[in-house]
């Protein structure tokens, strides 16, 4: 994956070029770039501090913004996330295993938003 080939699904990618162009790819991923690290930020954050609501809150987030662009094993991943830190929160119990699937989902996310900068700076060359 290493290569962008699977990072991004090329059916979202064609939908929006013929929505609106290469301008307007670029212009979700530069708005992908500038929001999304932000919320990472705040999710390791909320881990930290157990917090499984602002967990389930800022994963759907970053869900719906990584699914617009096509992402979609760094949507599954906050899909996870979502439904994990919710599940977490209802009943109480440990939250095993959200940890790991936390490197996971930061792990992909490093390489869409490498994949998703190659894909701007080629628009924009």
């Amino acid at each position: 994956m290493a290569d962008g080939e699977f990072l991004l699904e090329q059916a979202t990618l064609d939908r929006i070029k013929r929505i609106g162009g290469e301008k307007l790819l670029a212009r979700l991923a530069m708005v992908f770039l500038e929001d999304v690290p932000p919320k990472v930020s705040l999710l390791k954050k909320a881990l930290a501090n157990k917090d499984w609501a602002a967990i389930e809150r800022v994963a759907h987030s970053i869900k719906s913004s990584a699914g617009n662009l096509g992402a979609m094993e760094l949507y599954g991943l906050a899909g996870e996330l979502e439904s994990q830190s919710h599940n977490i929160a209802a009943s109480g119990c440990r939250d095993s295993g959200i940890t790991s699937l936390v490197t996971d989902f930061e792990r992909q996310f490093t390489l869409v938003v490498t994949e998703l900068k190659r894909l701007k700076e080629s628009y924009h060359a």
